[in-house]
């Protein structure tokens, strides 16, 4: 995802691995990105999503919640729980980017 996210000259700054939804929101928001990238497995996906992108918007409105994977059968829960975007191996690269930094507010 630090790579994906450097196409567009993002600077990724690398979690270390959070046990809960809380203490990954925390370090989020302490870095005062405007972009997050969740990274986990689709498996733990489903209890992680949910709580996070809630968490997130109440604590950072504006930030642009983006999902490492591509978990077909909770896109739509996901999507409705807040995540924006989607970052997987088949992504439009350029078109994904191109949303994720309008909805940052970055123009050219």
């Amino acid at each position: 995802s630090a790579d994906f996210m450097a196409a567009a000259g993002c600077v990724a700054r690398m979690g270390t691995g959070y046990d809960t939804p809380e203490a990954a929101v925390e370090a989020a928001a302490a870095t005062g990105a405007r972009a997050v990238v969740l990274c986990s497995t689709d498996e733990t996906y489903p209890a992680i999503v949910p709580a996070f992108c809630s968490l997130m918007k109440q604590r950072v409105p504006e930030v642009v919640i983006i999902l490492a994977g591509l978990p077909q059968e909770h896109v739509e829960a996901f999507t409705h729980a807040g995540v924006h975007e989607f970052i997987h191996v088949r992504s439009d690269v350029v078109g994904t980017l191109g949303r994720i930094l309008a909805r940052m507010g970055v123009t050219a």
